[in-house]
């Protein structure tokens, strides 16, 4: 049904959500086949803007309706949402996040087993998606906490980020280290001098910056733990 709208038809697209309530609403047994309408993914890596945002509309209501059943799906359409991260309309990019945190809501992965498959998307040749992987890593650690992942795995990754030819990406990465400061604490310090080549021009702004948050008490029980 999707697949026939986005391509022969892209605006009748915005009753795609409507239709697919209808269809799980009145019909809960179709809701186990619904993925392989979706299977293609055509509507989230169509052109247009619209059918993109229906598409990962349709996708977020998917997620929400079967939970852990749409686990065997996800290696599938997790590539286009990672192409979405990088659309150049900003309610796309923020559609394909709010996508990505759902699956997380409901329990499809953890938040380990995403970023190990969100991994290559840190070296993405779109800058978009390089720097919306780390907000996408932010937003994972305070809504879900540190605890939910490995962060030392994803530690080089981010550093590598702030020597990104694009400035927003070594933005995002700086900003990106110092909100795991406020759930680590002095961990993190360590490891930045000791364990990683922080480009010279970023580490001592990056250091002082951690003292700030000290000083200010802006560290998390999470980072006051280890002390």
């Amino acid at each position: 049904m999707l697949h026939t709208c986005s391509t022969h038809a892209p605006q009748k697209c915005s009753n795609a959500p409507h239709m697919l309530h209808t269809c799980f609403t009145h019909a809960p047994h179709m809701l186990h086949n619904a993925p392989h309408m979706l299977h293609n993914s055509a509507p989230m890596i169509h052109t247009s803007a619209p059918v993109c945002q229906n598409g990962l509309d349709a996708m977020t209501y998917l997620v929400d309706r079967m939970g852990g059943d749409f686990r065997p799906y996800l290696q599938t359409v997790l590539p286009p949402i990672i192409d979405r991260l990088g659309d150049s309309k900003d309610m796309v990019r923020n559609k394909a996040q709010l996508l990505l945190m759902k699956i997380l809501e409901r329990d499809v992965v953890t938040a380990q087993q995403l970023f190990d498959k969100l991994a290559p998307a840190f070296s993405h040749k779109n800058g978009r998606i390089r720097e919306e992987v780390l907000t996408t890593l932010v937003t994972t650690i305070n809504e879900h906490g540190i605890q939910s992942l490995l962060v030392s795995r994803l530690i080089p990754c981010i550093v590598k980020s702030l020597s990104d030819p694009m400035s927003t990406v070594r933005d995002a990465a700086f900003n990106t280290l110092v909100d795991i400061y406020r759930h680590v604490g002095e961990r993190l310090r360590h490891d930045l001098t000791k364990k990683h080549q922080v480009p010279p021009s970023k580490l001592p702004a990056l250091l002082a910056r951690f003292d700030e948050i000290r000083e200010e008490g802006g560290l998390l029980p999470s980072a006051l733990s280890g002390d």
